[in-house]
């Protein structure tokens, strides 16, 4: 967003900052509260999307570690419950073969769909449709259910 920043950089111990002036690019016309709700959106999506990607790389870690903990002994019904849970999250399909994304959504549909956003919102300096902030708005309802299923299942 156009406006006076300061620049700051630290290097052995020493800071040092440097004032820095944004300017509007003359060629956008959009007025300036439409900017600041395209990125006010998608600083919301991109947050999201950072948090979703940080869970989906520990998932696959937790699963790795818990696949090679279960061919060393017997695997217990709750261990076996918290491996679905995971699949789950993770977005494979079920024993019998029906993908879990029909069920619920998983860490990476709102990945995608949160990506898919991400690069609408950023295509043009304009302010969102209605329906992008509609979409916006059901995708990060989304993300904060299946980051709930996620805390809980990695507990």
């Amino acid at each position: 967003m156009p406006a006076d920043y300061v620049v700051k950089l630290a290097v052995d111990g020493q800071t040092y900052s440097q004032p820095l002036t944004v300017k509007m690019d003359p060629r956008v016309r959009t007025a300036r509260e439409a900017l600041e709700q395209q990125f006010a959106l998608s600083k919301k999506v991109y947050d999201a999307l950072i948090e979703v990607r940080g869970a989906m790389a520990h998932l696959g870690d937790l699963r790795a570690t818990l696949k090679t903990s279960s061919t060393t002994g017997k695997t217990s019904r709750a261990s076996s419950d918290r491996e679905h849970a995971l699949a789950e999250l993770d977005g494979e399909e079920d024993e019998d073969g029906a993908p879990t994304a029909d069920k619920h959504d998983n860490l990476p549909s709102i990945a995608a769909s949160l990506t898919t956003l991400l690069g609408v919102l950023q295509e043009a300096d304009v302010a969102p449709a209605s329906q992008v902030t509609a979409a916006v708005g059901d995708r990060l309802q989304a993300y904060e259910d299946v980051m709930k299923r996620y805390q809980a299942a990695v507990q």
